[in-house]
């Protein structure tokens, strides 16, 4: 499908609107980002120590993303366990919502945190 013929965009562009936006049709994202949820989803209730495969998958799948963290396998209450997986390898939106989501959910603001928003803001390089 598209997957083979815009993996090479997807690893050369850093700026995330762009992506969004221009090159890849809403629909892929969607579709990866259901297709990843599914697999951490079978994977943790297969076993509850998973987190590592679930780290695993988050970060190959490439143009799974998410807007914010309520949209992250919402009824899992485990999910919040992955978050940080999501900042680590930049599958989630950096916004103030989900800065707030993230420190009310785990009461302190982190090394992981703060390197997803200087990368997002220009200021680190992963």
């Amino acid at each position: 499908m598209y997957f083979g013929k815009y993996t090479e965009l997807t690893k050369m562009l850093k700026n995330e609107m762009l992506l969004h936006q221009a090159y890849i049709p809403k629909p892929v994202f969607e579709e990866c980002r259901e297709d990843v949820e599914r697999i951490i989803e079978a994977l943790l209730n297969k076993n509850q120590d998973s987190y590592s495969l679930c780290e695993k998958v988050l970060k190959k799948e490439h143009l799974a993303h998410w807007d914010t963290f309520a949209e992250f396998l919402p009824q899992r209450k485990e999910a919040k366990d992955l978050w940080k997986y999501l900042l680590i390898y930049n599958r989630i939106t950096a916004s103030w919502e989900n800065c707030i989501a993230y420190y009310e959910a785990f009461e302190m603001i982190d090394d992981i945190l703060c390197s997803c928003v200087k990368y997002k803001c220009g200021l680190e390089t992963k």
